[in-house]
Formats: C-alpha cells, structure tokens, sequence
C-alpha cells in the first residue's frame, strides 16, 4: 500500500522511489516535481528521491485528480 515505482528504461525494470505514501489515486509530473493524491497530497522536488506532505489549505479527506492550470511551475 502507497508504494510508487518508477521505470527510467521502458518498463524493463522498475525501483521504488515512494513508499508510505497511503492510498494512490492520482499522480502529477513536471519537470523533476511529482505530486501524488489520495489520502493526503505528496509531493517530491527530485523525482521521488525524498517526499514531503503538501496539505496546506485542503479540507478534503480524499483527493482523486490533479489538474495542472497555466504555466507557473
């Protein structure tokens, strides 16, 4: 439950770079930034390597989608 993998070779083989980060329902990439949803929002400035929680200002218990909105990154 709540492990992330990440492939870098097409699928061929895959390494962990999420792991403890609760129920999964979404997952967001810009750049080297990831944001994962579900019980909480994840997010990783380094493409997985350490996770923080980015929960600030959200009431919700679960979220479900990610949508990305102009061009601020």
């Amino acid at each position: 439950n709540g492990k992330l993998r990440r492939s870098t070779d097409q699928g061929a083989s895959w390494q962990l770079v999420g792991s403890g980060l609760g129920s999964i329902s979404s997952i967001a990439k810009h750049g080297s930034r990831l944001l994962v949803t579900g019980d909480k929002v994840y997010r990783s400035d380094n493409n997985g390597a350490s996770w923080t929680t980015s929960n600030d200002g959200i009431i919700a218990t679960y979220i479900t989608k990610l949508h990305r909105l102009g061009t601020r990154t």
